[in-house]
């Protein structure tokens, strides 16, 4: 399996497809796996780099937290050891904040960036939830019952009362091959809760694309508003009947929104 050292970091990665390089950051608590339902489609067009952050699926798992500025540094260093010159990025989430962090410290290395269902500081109420989960997590590790403790906050309600959605999202869940450790939740968890990017977002000059639900109960969509409004050079688009994952819940158009802004 493909590892590369990067910021002292043992990161897993793939790469796929050829093309432009296209970098895609997951979210908390993710790893390569979520990509599975957009990968097929975006691999016919860029080569896409997906790997597992520090602390998550088949990467170190580094003692101590971390912040956000540690995952964009281990991104930037992996890409650079993989000899891209200039990426786009794609990041959900906590992979938003990571991205966020890449386009303002190492500019002239990213082309267009996207920052999906993320935002400038996560809300007490998200960190509250994730908190949550972490202390569950410590006297519950099995996957389909931490799947249905997360299941209301991430999805909307269109994809919760469809039966055939519930199936494919629990099975995912429970054959999700590279689960994260409790050691590297909380450690991620720390860089959630201390990223702020409200001082220096509006210093981002590249093509930005900002993605949102409008049913997104973690990353809310006035915190994407607020991302359209101080990033001058970026356009919105929020999803309808959506929540927190529209590579999830809505993978073709999620990626046919991707290509128009990559390719356009």
């Amino acid at each position: 399996m493909p590892y590369i050292k990067a910021n002292k970091t043992n990161l897993y990665y793939e790469i796929h497809g050829k093309g432009n390089p296209l970098v895609l950051v997951t979210g908390y608590c993710g790893n390569t796996f979520n990509w599975s339902l957009i990968l097929n489609d975006l691999k016919k067009h860029f080569q896409c780099l997906i790997f597992d952050n520090r602390g998550t699926g088949l990467s170190d798992v580094p003692d101590g937290t971390y912040s956000v500025e540690d995952m964009a540094a281990d991104t930037i260093d992996l890409i650079n050891k993989l000899g891209f010159k200039k990426t786009h990025i794609y990041g959900n989430s906590l992979g938003g904040a990571i991205v966020q962090t890449m386009a303002y410290k190492y500019s002239d290395q990213i082309d267009r960036v996207i920052i999906g269902n993320s935002t400038a500081k996560f809300n007490a109420q998200m960190l509250f939830a994730a908190k949550n989960f972490i202390d569950y997590y410590e006297k519950n590790s099995d996957l389909l019952e931490q799947a249905k403790l997360w299941l209301p906050i991430l999805m909307s309600e269109n994809f919760i009362t469809h039966e055939a959605n519930l199936k494919a999202y629990f099975e995912n869940s429970i054959n999700n091959p590279k689960p994260i450790s409790l050691k590297g939740m909380i450690a991620q968890y720390a860089g959630m809760h201390t990223f702020d990017s409200r001082k220096w977002v509006d210093k981002i000059t590249h093509r930005c694309l900002i993605l949102s639900g409008d049913e997104d109960l973690i990353c809310l969509p006035k915190e994407s508003q607020y991302l359209h409004e101080h990033i001058k050079n970026s356009q919105l688009h929020i999803f309808k009947h959506c929540g927190h994952l529209p590579h999830i819940e809505y993978p073709q158009l999620n990626n046919e929104i991707i290509m128009n802004f990559l390719q356009g």
